[in-house]
């Protein structure tokens, strides 16, 4: 019987990923908090904007439209948020496919930022401080994909891969020999 194979831990390359994706949603958090404890201000000035767009609409649409930018982009930002999270996980446990997702939930991250820069940081509001911490967010959660992707980390999730394929083969071969 062969000895049970050496699981070694991940290399550099994966824990700094991992590391730069929990700052990357440290940032994410950390906005989302700034903007919902300065929400009255830029519900304001969203319901001004709400009103030089359609100034025959009464007070309860603009109200309504403002609400719904606001609080839109918030959870925009917070579902991104969630989703990297929870691929973060099988990516730590060498699901190699996972880094491939995370492209996809990065370039919607992307447009979230862009989405949420727009709506959540008042032009001249002096709250370029929202802007500073979703650039950091995706700037970091871009570093973590490419450093994932690098031939220390690649190695690693491939490596998995081989000795599942190993496990298989065993598996069938042991099978056709009963």
């Amino acid at each position: 019987m062969p000895p049970p194979p050496v699981q070694s831990g991940p290399p550099r390359q994966v824990k700094a990923t991992r590391t730069l994706w929990l700052l990357s949603f440290l940032a994410g958090f950390v906005a989302i908090v700034f903007a919902y404890l300065s929400r009255d201000a830029r519900l304001e000035w969203l319901r001004a904007l709400a009103a030089e767009l359609g100034p025959d609409q009464d007070s309860q649409t603009l109200d309504a439209v403002a609400a719904l930018a606001h609080w839109g982009s918030l959870g925009v930002l917070v579902l991104i948020i969630v989703i990297e999270a929870l691929l973060l996980r099988p990516m730590m446990r060498q699901r190699g496919w996972v880094r491939w997702v995370q492209l996809g939930v990065l370039l919607s991250h992307g447009g979230a930022a862009v989405l949420a820069d727009a709506v959540l940081v008042a032009p001249g509001g002096g709250e370029d401080y929202l802007r500073l911490l979703l650039g950091v967010q995706l700037v970091l959660a871009a570093a973590a994909l490419v450093i994932s992707v690098l031939p220390g980390a690649s190695n690693w999730f491939s490596g998995s891969r081989k000795r599942n394929a190993g496990r298989a083969a065993d598996a069938r071969g042991g099978a056709g020999s009963a």
